[in-house]
């Protein structure tokens, strides 16, 4: 229907129409019957008698009112298949065949500035002829979660051959399909004068992806401070994995150097057992005489576990294979009756 077609059906419409959007006894008052008399009015005092909406809805429906459109956006997202030109049973040839996925993931995500966070290769298996659906395996999915969002094709590739090496394929691969499951903006990277001390937080990432690859999840840890004075339950270790983003791990080092500055010096190595010690004129022995160059630290703490420690922590001087080491020595406290031979060391660390 043309626009002047609508615009006459609407003009011989009752001004019942629109009664509702406001006061017919106004209305009837000005002699409006239909809604060509209605429009015949001046639009700014109709406006300021009646409101804007009076107004909008006549616009909208003749046509003459500018309408905005929320459109539709389909989510980002990469699920690409590829269909083998043949069967593959070995990993070599599955690898070979991805990187034509590897190559369109890294354009899809340098397309919309993103970083791959979380991908999936899925393999799929040919079905053979006389196995029960029960038996058949029809794909294998390969999961891959990186420390942090990535797009270049060194990494991805990298992380996805160690990751396929460690297979075991149960049936020849016909087909192959990759999927982005999390993706995330990732900016450009910035290029400075002075590399930063320690190398780029990039380059501690791409280690840590291909230490899972090849060690599993599992076995690569990481540090955490936990709210305890006592050395050894001050920190555990935590597996690395996805959830451990590159956000939280400069949580974690930013509460051990708040840690660390609120605390007197602790030893780089800390024995999993305290080692006993002689003792030669009220000092602990140990290769030697050793020199106490601090004043004691005091720590006590334990007793809501039954776990209790008293002891009086000192930094030791002495000697070692390769000159002057300093250790990190500690006195249990006895009781106040007991006396000062009763007192036994403990060797508990070392400073590198």
């Amino acid at each position: 229907m043309r626009l002047e077609r609508m615009s006459t059906l609407l003009d011989a419409l009752s001004i019942d129409a629109v009664v509702r959007l406001t006061r017919p006894d106004w209305l009837e008052g000005l002699g409006c019957r239909r809604l060509a008399d209605l429009r015949g009015l001046p639009r700014a005092g109709l406006r300021r008698r009646c409101g804007p909406l009076l107004v909008d809805t006549l616009d909208a429906a003749y046509g003459d009112g500018h309408e905005s459109f929320t459109w539709f956006a389909a989510p980002l997202r990469f699920d690409v298949p590829l269909e083998l030109p043949g069967r593959i049973d070995s990993a070599e040839g599955v690898l070979a065949a991805s990187e034509q996925l590897l190559l369109q993931l890294v354009g899809w995500l340098s397309a919309h500035q993103l970083g791959a966070k979380t991908y999936r290769l899925t393999l799929e298996h040919e079905r053979r002829r006389g196995r029960s659906s029960d038996d058949a395996v029809s794909s294998t999915p390969v999961e891959i979660a990186l420390a942090q969002p990535v797009r270049t094709l060194a990494h991805l590739s990298r992380v996805l051959h160690e990751r396929v090496h460690r297979l075991t394929l149960i049936a020849p691969v016909v087909e192959l399909r990759l999927t982005v499951t999390d993706a995330t903006p990732l900016a450009p990277p910035t290029e400075s004068l002075f590399p930063e001390p320690g190398g780029r937080a990039e380059d501690a990432a791409r280690l840590i992806d291909t230490l899972i690859a090849r060690l599993g999840a599992g076995n690569v840890r990481h540090p955490q401070p936990c709210a305890d004075h006592r050395p050894e339950r001050a920190n555990h270790w935590v597996e690395v994995n996805a959830a451990t983003t590159a956000h939280s791990r400069a949580a974690v080092r930013q509460a051990l150097a708040q840690w660390h500055a609120q605390q007197p010096e602790r030893p780089l190595w800390l024995l999993e057992k305290p080692i006993p010690l002689l003792t030669r004129q009220h000092y602990p022995y140990y290769r030697g005489l050793l020199r106490l160059v601090s004043l004691p630290e005091r720590i006590e703490s334990g007793w809501w576990d039954d776990a209790l420690i008293k002891r009086d922590y000192f930094i030791a001087e002495g000697r070692g294979d390769d000159g002057a080491v300093r250790y990190w020595v500690y006195r249990e406290r006895v009781s106040a009756s007991a006396s000062e031979e009763d007192a036994r060391w403990y060797l508990h660390g070392l400073f590198g």
